[in-house]
């Protein structure tokens, strides 16, 4: 069927294109289709074998990839045939271009829906909010905020960090920073958004190279990630030419602690501290390593060191939002949830429109067992900008505190602010699910039913909401 269309048209446009007697202009245009046809043909016969080699998606990559090409083809092709059309049907008849236009307008009006209808469903569903029109690409980090494995991330420091390194770092120099997958964790966001080399780009590298070349890479990787033992750090820095370490917000959530700390104890040792604002510091490393003549220091002196900065620096402008924040951030990894609260809720009133600093603060009362307070930072989030995301975040931790009216008035907020975002229906499942009221189990059914009907197949709770569906049925 497919096979024998495709190879009929490429057949056409071949024959035309050799024998027939045309012009320039027309004899480019059978070739951009016969190329276009022949790509689409390939395709149905040969792939690539790649990691995806023996499953059900094996040929995905390579339709893809070259079915991108196909198409860019024939686009030119159909843009370069509109006059020849025209010519040759005015040439049958006077009312015959004039008929054909408006059938090429109608299709390109459907066409048009998508661009305009798609576009704004996808802003929809990214970091709120939103920074508006613009041609820099990383003016999201400046309030971008998501959830992962537990660990509420806040980028707006990184925008500093990448913005220094982007001015400060020439060349290829290697930079160490978080390697977790780039794709929803947003692990190696720095050599994403520099250009600079780190020791493992996980996710495409680890399914297009050998695994005895990414291997050893990701053992390393992990132990600069989780060793507070300074001369293996060291050897490993030697090891794959590491120039810069990178620590940020991704990293502390996901470093073990020792990992985070030993970079200060090597400070003026082994690297330099060049760059530091906020949750972020970035480290030189110095081109002739020196093992310090302590391996590892003591994580309490290490833990202190830290904390006494940080504590001078928030006692010296208890409202920067900033240092409240890096400040919290700490206290929370030195599991002092109260002492968080404490510093957050004293910047809040100065910060109203900081959306991280507030989620932040909603979170961790929320995991004292604050509900007042919870939901008051989060509903303070919701002012400064009522985007589908923040409404979500609401509802979601209302949800776990029980607070059952107020996460249903925030989802059907979010609703109205993007109906087609496929989000806040999952959590309307987990509302119903956990709430259990009377017709909640039909409505549970209903909402996880709609999720996985509007959501991509790579969404992230698509497992999730199977899996409740299932146990209500």
């Amino acid at each position: 069927g497919l096979r024998a269309l495709l190879l009929l048209l490429v057949i056409v446009a071949l024959a035309l294109a050799l024998f027939a007697r045309l012009r320039d202009e027309e004899w480019v245009t059978l070739w951009l289709v016969a190329v276009g046809m022949l790509v689409f043909l390939a395709i149905q016969f040969v792939y690539v074998r790649d990691h995806l080699d023996g499953g059900n998606f094996e040929r995905m990559n390579t339709v893809f990839k070259f079915g991108f090409q196909s198409w860019t083809l024939l686009a030119l092709a159909a843009a370069a045939a509109v006059p020849v059309v025209l010519r040759l049907l005015g040439r049958l008849h006077p009312l015959l271009p004039s008929a054909w236009t408006g059938a090429l307008l109608v299709l390109v009006g459907a066409g048009a829906v998508y661009p305009l209808v798609g576009t704004s469903s996808r802003v929809a569903t990214r970091f709120s909010p939103h920074p508006g029109p613009t041609l820099d690409g990383l003016d999201f980090l400046a309030t971008a905020a998501y959830d992962n494995d537990d660990h509420h991330i806040l980028l707006h420091d990184d925008r500093a960090g990448i913005d220094w390194l982007n001015r400060h770092v020439a060349g290829l120099q290697v930079v160490y920073s978080n390697d977790r997958e780039f794709y929803r964790a947003y692990g190696v966001r720095i050599a994403a958004n520099t250009g600079l080399p780190t020791i493992y780009g996980n996710g495409h590298e680890g399914e297009q190279r050998p695994h005895t070349l990414i291997d050893p890479r990701v053992t390393d990787s992990t132990t600069l990630a989780t060793t507070g033992d300074i001369p293996t750090t060291i050897a490993l820095l030697r090891k794959y030419g590491v120039n810069y370490v990178y620590v940020g917000p991704l990293e502390r959530a996901f470093w073990t602690p020792s990992a985070v700390i030993k970079w200060e104890t090597m400070a003026s040792k082994s690297v330099d501290r060049v760059f530091e604002q906020g949750s972020v510091r970035i480290y030189r490393v110095r081109p002739n390593l020196v093992v310090p003549p302590v391996a590892s220091l003591p994580p309490a002196v290490a833990e202190n060191g830290e904390l006494a900065m940080r504590e001078a620096a928030n006692t010296a402008d208890p409202t920067n939002g900033s240092a409240a924040f890096g400040l919290a951030t700490l206290y929370l990894q030195l599991k002092r949830p109260e002492d968080a609260a404490r510093v957050l809720q004293a910047a809040a009133g100065s910060n109203p429109k900081d959306v991280p600093l507030h989620q932040l603060l909603g979170d961790t009362e929320a995991g004292l067992g604050h509900a007042d307070a919870a939901q008051t930072a989060l509903q303070q989030a919701v002012d400064a900008d009522p985007s589908m995301g923040n409404l979500n975040k609401l509802a979601t931790v209302m949800i776990k505190l029980s607070r059952w009216a107020v996460a249903e008035q925030a989802l059907q907020r979010a609703r109205t602010v993007a109906p087609s975002a496929p989000d806040p229906l999952f959590t309307f499942g987990e509302l119903y699910r956990l709430r259990n009221a009377a017709g909640d189990r039909e409505r549970a059914v209903a909402a996880y039913q709609a999720f996985l009907q509007a959501a991509p197949a790579d969404a992230q709770f698509r497992t999730e909401a199977a899996q409740h569906l299932q146990e209500l049925k």
